[in-house]
């Protein structure tokens, strides 16, 4: 999960936080979990600068975009530019 907010000195960050799964199979326990990642400061917030910042974060984390499901909430403005996703797929 990637969400962006200004810190104090107004610099965008994108905060990262990955949710996953941890499942006992021998007892049917299974538990959702959030770690926080990390902050990435975000130079454009428009759709081509989240583009390339959550794809090199991805990348650099080594984990698999197809692995990855995506839910946008907010930022309409950002969100009339979705297009870049169409083109990774």
């Amino acid at each position: 999960m990637y969400d962006s907010t200004p810190d104090v000195s107004h610099t965008e960050q994108l905060s990262q936080v990955i949710r996953y799964v941890q499942s006992d199979f021998e007892t049917g326990n299974v538990r959702v979990k959030e770690a926080f990642i990390k902050f990435v400061e975000l130079d454009k917030k428009d759709a081509a600068g989240y583009e390339a910042i959550i794809l090199k974060s991805l990348q650099d984390d080594g984990l698999n975009f197809f692995d990855c499901h995506a839910q946008m909430y907010d930022n309409a403005a950002v969100k009339k530019n979705v297009e870049f996703l169409k083109n990774k797929i």
